[in-house]
């Protein structure tokens, strides 16, 4: 079965293992006004059972039934008097893969971050960082055990030093639009160690930054005119103050490498750090 056309995609992998990216995915399908859309993806390199049992391919898929039953449930508990149109779709094969291709009809997928061990992510990769590096439309990581960030209050968005890249901005301007609250338009930098300790106007660098990047969003301004933007241009790491900014920031808004010269799109490192470490939900736009 196809997801809902626009819908919020969710991934689930069991019962309470993503419920902050179901009370998430309601929200936002409720701030976009989307259907929401289930997703499991039974995947190819499940550890073998014992010799003594026979697996086979509709077993999993029963399996995989089970666990998209009871992730409805979940939801519907989530939902409670509530009405949001649900659909639910069951694959096989690589999670990545999967949530790459239905991304191309949805508005966003949303996906639960756990906490790994470095043994484990380095045996298994992580997920989310595959699907955001390979999706059609935004990704929304939500940390798993965190207290919900405020739906209103603030979005904060990481730009380059000109105020872009747009795509990503804009995304950051219909969130905040859509949720009735404040952007901050964010920008970090800080030179090498021995570059960084001579640098001998750090006021004059960072009121130049400010300066381009309320020009480079004068046009996103005046296309959304309900949000209130403040310009925020620091002289510190850009990973340290995106995640710092988490904490109370209803989301998180970065971008996404585009490949080039025929190289696969990629998550860049400082996308991974916001990632692996924000206490809050992060959107990577693709560029």
């Amino acid at each position: 079965m196809e997801p809902l056309t626009q819908s919020v995609l969710v991934g689930v992998t069991g019962p309470g293992e993503n419920t902050d990216a179901l009370r998430f995915a309601i929200s936002e399908a409720r701030t976009l006004g989307r259907g929401l859309t289930l997703v499991h993806a039974v995947h190819p390199l499940l550890p073998p059972p014992p010799p003594s049992i026979l697996m086979t391919d509709d077993t999993w898929s029963d399996v995989g039934r089970t666990i998209m039953d009871e992730a409805r449930g979940e939801l519907e508990g989530l939902l409670g008097e509530a009405s949001l149109p649900v659909d639910t779709v069951l694959r096989h094969g690589d999670p990545g893969s999967i949530f790459a291709e239905l991304s191309t009809g949805a508005s966003m997928v949303v996906l639960q971050r756990r906490d790994l061990s470095r043994l484990h992510r380095i045996v298994t990769s992580s997920t989310v960082t595959s699907v955001a590096a390979h999706a059609h439309c935004p990704v929304v990581s939500v940390p798993a055990g965190v207290d919900a960030p405020p739906t209103a209050g603030r979005v904060t968005v990481g730009v380059h030093g000109d105020g872009g890249p747009r795509e990503v901005v804009e995304a950051a301007f219909a969130e905040a639009s859509a949720r009735r609250c404040e952007l901050a338009v964010v920008h970090a930098w800080r030179l090498a160690a021995y570059y960084d300790d001579m640098l001998a106007d750090e006021a004059r660098w960072t009121a130049q930054d400010e300066a381009r990047i309320v020009t480079g969003i004068e046009e996103l301004r005046s296309k959304y005119p309900d949000v209130v933007v403040r310009v925020d241009v620091r002289h510190d790491w850009p990973a340290d103050v995106l995640v710092d900014a988490a904490k109370d920031s209803a989301m998180v808004v970065v971008g996404r490498h585009s490949g080039l010269s025929g190289l696969p799109a990629r998550l860049g490192p400082l996308t991974r750090a916001v990632i692996a470490h924000a206490r809050g939900p992060v959107m990577v736009v693709p560029l």
